[in-house]
């Protein structure tokens, strides 16, 4: 399936083809290989919602084809 990664910051939107079972993780280490965002200064929010557990899979958090995600990055490590 593929889910939009909206980066409001650049106004740039990204289309990762992923599956259902992926973890954030994975997802955030995907954003980093394509557009050189570090892992750790990632944040990923969904319908409003950051999301904070790195372990949870798309479909834990039901995300589904075509879901936007937005992702925001931190001026500091965390």
């Amino acid at each position: 399936m593929k889910i939009f990664i909206e980066l409001p910051f650049c106004g740039k939107i990204t289309i990762l083809e992923v599956e259902n079972n992926f973890t954030i993780e994975k997802v955030k280490l995907m954003i980093q290989e394509m557009e050189n965002f570090p892992m750790n200064r990632q944040i990923l929010n969904f319908q409003g919602n950051e999301i904070t557990d790195n372990n949870q899979t798309l479909s834990d958090l039901n995300i589904q084809n075509e879901s936007t995600i937005n992702v925001y990055l931190l001026m500091t490590q965390r």
